[in-house]
């Protein structure tokens, strides 16, 4: 069938009447609304809280679910969970597996082969709904956290749909038959209340897991169920709203879209979600949803009921499936921050959609599929356009995005390294404000000797562990990895070296200083010197509280920095080594914004002398710059230059804090930027070795490799 003759009997078909049971035509403008403005954040990265999209569509979802459960009910005096079921199946499945199927193809075509297994992993979890628990604890795995980003995480929220309707019909079933039974006069009194303290309850602990664990809470059904609740108790109040005067309706219909728009903008990625901040998108679709409750006409809401809106609104699961692997796997190939190649996503999203809407989701739900008998559709493309201008737009469509496809296509320009000295150079900060800055040794030397050679390769060689292996392992050896955890084993199993040796250095920080120890202790852990380690993961050693993955890190880390205080003033080591993370991704404890290096030096500060009357001796060393994330920029379509970062601003400001703070205490800053960059270029592999396995943790057989240049630029 050719798309004309497609588009033609779509024309032809006669739009049926609206019933009483039909979707509102506000209704389906606010699904429309909310997939754009999900849509536009994954793009072009705004308006901030255009995520809050999701939580409109657990609103519109729990309200016409339950509408349609009250109206079975009413009408059969019975409800058929066997039908609802067979309905969700026909509604959701077959686009939802063929947005699964295409992701893993497209995902095996352009991913590394570490993370195409995972996206295997999340499209099996995501087809029996149970994406959100996966992507929750991602989220809390520390080494996982800033990971590459599924294409399928979009599916965490039709997780949670399904495993709400997992329980609801039964529930609402079970009530009605609890009240026929009872003779009780009003089921829909108890349904209402048993709502109600659904809507507590998982508020409730929306607040306490959200103040907890923000990424858990994020994807955790049970601090979500209270959003599709706040739907399903609008279902239910459907013969009280509509008692509401005509003419207020507008006035409260636009009150709720004002409440939404607000909600885009005030909210971003490091509010409290989904409690507190939740509650104005909810409550605002729930006051548009209430406006036009209980009336046959909306009036004044042309923004929302006309035939385009009405249409994308029907179109929105089908844009929702299939904005974020499109724009996620375009990532491999294309600079998705440009914005040529962001508009030509944006028209490729609609026109996949469109088909993928029109020839598989309309399809099935017209055929007989799971019924025995064949369904008519009520939204259709030709109700929207003529058919020539159709073929006109598609087309017109298309040919502009493939051709935004093809310059985002063309080579890049080679990457200009005219700025890289010749060696031997000096290190970016010196060990002292005024002191001048040394050559580099031979053992540095040969260090930026192999980053040079990386930097300027045009193919990626043979890597011994290979990127895959490197970013699916532990960076830190299982000798040491123990001695992170918020419950270490004893002090003697985590002390390298002879335990009576004369000297002793006790290394602290973050998990950065977990994967120096390697070559610290190769250092520090042998002859004259036995080298402890306290360092723990997510814990920066400093007067800062930092949001961490789970609570108990986040609890631990305070317990850790006061027991290296007490260790530190008890045992009077001789050198205290300091390892801490400058890569700011995570917000400090009770605030929106992240660690500045005007918070840094006081901090640094603060810490560090509650253990200056032990008489230790503090060595700073800086940790490796982070920008390029292999996981990420190492795909089988690129070459080493797209893995090449740069040594940023903040990494710089935090390092020249550092170091000013060692010059005031007598302490010794190490900037370590040269066993990783050379001028401010950092590539992601020296010689044949990858050098870390995510944003800033380096790998341990690297570790081992910069020995002799860590020992030199110590010494």
């Amino acid at each position: 069938m050719t798309i004309a003759t497609l588009i033609r009997r779509v024309k032809n078909r006669p739009e049926k009447p609206q019933k009483k049971t039909s979707l509102r035509a506000d209704v389906q403008g606010l699904r429309a609304f909310a997939v754009l403005v999900v849509i536009a954040d994954h793009i072009f990265h705004w308006p901030s809280g255009g995520f809050v999209g999701v939580d409109i569509f657990f609103v519109i979802s729990g309200f016409v679910i339950t509408l349609s459960l009250l109206r079975e009910h009413a009408r059969n005096g019975r409800i058929s969970v066997v039908e609802f079921y067979r309905r969700r199946v026909r509604r959701i499945m077959p686009a939802a597996a063929l947005t699964l199927a295409f992701t893993v193809v497209a995902a095996y075509v352009a991913f590394s082969a570490s993370r195409f297994m995972s996206v295997v992993v999340d499209a099996g979890l995501a087809a029996v709904f149970v994406a959100n628990w996966r992507f929750a604890s991602v989220g809390t795995d520390y080494f996982a956290a800033d990971g590459p980003v599924s294409p399928l995480q979009h599916f965490w929220s039709l997780a949670v749909e399904e495993q709400f309707y997992f329980i609801w019909p039964f529930l609402v079933m079970a009530i009605f038959v609890f009240a026929a039974r009872k003779k009780l006069a009003d089921a829909r009194t108890i349904l209402t209340a048993v709502v109600g303290l659904i809507i507590v309850a998982s508020l409730a602990w929306a607040f306490w897991e959200t103040s907890n664990s923000a990424t858990m809470a994020y994807f955790s059904t049970p601090s979500r169920a209270w959003e599709l609740a706040v739907g399903a108790l609008l279902a239910l109040l459907v013969p009280a709203c509509s008692r509401i005067p005509a003419a207020a309706r507008p006035v409260i219909a636009w009150a709720g879209v004002a409440g939404m728009v607000a909600s885009l903008f005030l909210i971003n990625g490091t509010s409290p979600f989904p409690a507190p901040s939740a509650l104005l998108p909810v409550l605002s679709a729930a006051i548009f949803i209430a406006a036009g409750s209980g009336s046959s006409k909306q009036r004044f809401l042309a923004p929302f009921t006309n035939k385009v809106s009405v249409y994308v609104g029907a179109l929105s699961y089908s844009l929702y499936l299939w904005h974020f692997p499109i724009i996620i796997i375009a990532g491999a190939f294309l600079d998705t921050d440009d914005l040529t190649v962001q508009l030509a996503l944006l028209v490729a999203i609609f026109v996949w959609s469109y088909y993928a809407f029109e020839l598989v989701e309309e399809r099935v739900l017209a055929s007989n599929w799971l019924t025995g008998k064949p369904r008519k559709t009520s939204f259709r493309a030709g109700n929207v356009f003529s058919n020539a201008y159709q073929l006109k737009a598609l087309s017109l469509l298309a040919i502009v995005a493939l051709g935004a496809v093809y310059l985002g296509l063309r080579p890049a320009p080679a990457p200009d390294y005219s700025a890289i000295p010749a060696l031997p150079a000096a290190p970016l900060a010196t060990t002292g404000p005024t002191q001048a800055a040394p050559q580099f040794g031979p053992e540095v030397t040969k260090v930026q000797s192999d980053l040079t050679a990386a930097i300027k390769a045009t193919a990626w060689p043979t890597l011994t562990p290979t990127l895959d292996n490197v970013i699916a392992t532990d960076p830190v050896p299982p000798g040491i990895g123990p001695c992170g955890a918020v419950s270490p084993p004893s002090a003697e199993e985590c002390t390298w070296g002879d335990l009576d040796a004369p000297n002793t250095a006790i290394i602290i920080g973050d998990s950065v200083a977990q994967t120096y120890i390697p070559a610290l202790r190769e250092i520090y852990g042998t002859g004259d010197w036995n080298l402890r380690g306290m360092s723990m993961y997510a814990c920066r050693a400093l007067d800062l509280a930092f949001e961490a993955p789970t609570e108990e890190l986040q609890d631990g880390c305070e317990q850790r920095k006061q027991d290296v205080v007490d260790a530190v003033n008890t045992t009077s080591p001789d050198l205290v080594i300091v390892v801490n993370s400058y890569y700011m991704a995570a917000n400090l404890i009770g605030t929106e914004r992240r660690a500045t290096s005007a918070d840094w030096g006081p901090a640094m500060k603060s810490y560090l002398s509650k253990m200056s009357g032990s008489g230790a001796n503090f060595t700073l060393i800086t940790p490796p710059p982070a920008d390029k994330n292999p996981s990420v920029c190492a795909t089988k379509q690129s070459t080493p230059a797209d893995c090449v970062g740069r040594i940023t601003d903040d990494w710089k400001a935090m390092a020249k804090s550092d170091r000013e703070l060692m010059a005031s205490m007598g302490g010794r800053f190490i900037d370590s930027s040269s066993l990783f960059c050379v001028s401010t270029y950092c590539p992601a592999f020296s010689s044949t070795l990858p050098i870390k396995r995510d944003v800033t943790h380096i790998i341990p057989d690297y570790a081992m490799k910069i020995v002799p240049g860590l020992r030199e630029l110590l010494t």
